[in-house]
């Protein structure tokens, strides 16, 4: 039975997931996250912009941008290598990766932001630890620059430049009610402020749809990313 064909992204960005074959640890200490990222880190280019990551011990997920329909290639030159340095430090061989990776297309501000939300919340949900800060192998701490040396160089600039124009659009009413914050988020947070800005823009178009609503609504046209 011949395989599916991957859904392309009309802007390029795309949200990629791996997993070990059955569901085996493929990450077993900081020397394997290290040396995925540095592989990462060597792969990527202008033309594959990393935007996010966050290695799980069997899976990982990573939220990028491909310039030139490359992600097929890309995603085949990380994978050889990582393999073949797993498979060589573990005297082990044959496949790694359970099938092949996974790749969502993202095309819209509301899912670009609630994917990069999702992939940094990884570890909490997984009870490893109970802040995205205090995970060491994701992206989140480079959204902070506060990361001594990155262990791989990430795009923030997207994600942060639309932090401020959405955050810019609101009523200072809804800057008010910022839960948990009487002013408002500070600079210091900024993925829970481009996770609130979206709720609220959501919720607004939500009710403007319901105060205009007809048997037959016309359907809303995405808005790309870049």
């Amino acid at each position: 039975m011949p395989r599916k064909a991957r859904k392309l992204s009309s802007c390029g960005v795309y949200h990629i997931m791996i997993r070990g074959i059955n569901r085996m640890t493929i990450f077993n200490d900081d020397a394997d996250n290290l040396n995925f990222l540095h592989i990462l880190d060597f792969c990527a280019d202008e033309n594959f912009i990393i935007m996010a990551y966050c290695l799980m011990g069997n899976h990982l997920h990573l939220l990028a941008k491909d310039c030139n329909d490359s992600l097929q290639h890309m995603m085949k030159a990380i994978g050889v290598r990582y393999v073949a340095y797993y498979n060589r430090r573990y005297q082990r061989t044959g496949p790694l990766f359970q099938g092949r990776y996974k790749s969502q297309p993202v095309t819209t501000k509301g899912y670009f932001l609630r994917v990069l939300r999702h992939i940094h919340r990884n570890p909490v949900a997984a009870g490893m630890v109970q802040d995205m800060q205090d995970y060491p192998w994701s992206s989140y701490i480079d959204y902070f620059a506060s990361r001594k040396k990155p262990l791989c160089h990430v795009d923030t600039s997207y994600a942060l430049a639309l932090r401020f124009r959405l955050a810019a659009a609101l009523p200072p009413a809804a800057r008010i009610k910022c839960p948990r914050h009487s002013g408002g988020f500070s600079a210091a947070s900024p993925l829970r402020m481009l996770s609130f800005v979206t709720l609220y823009v959501q919720r607004q178009a939500w009710n403007a749809t319901k105060s205009s609503f007809t048997p037959n609504p016309p359907q809303p046209r995405c808005c790309a990313v870049w």
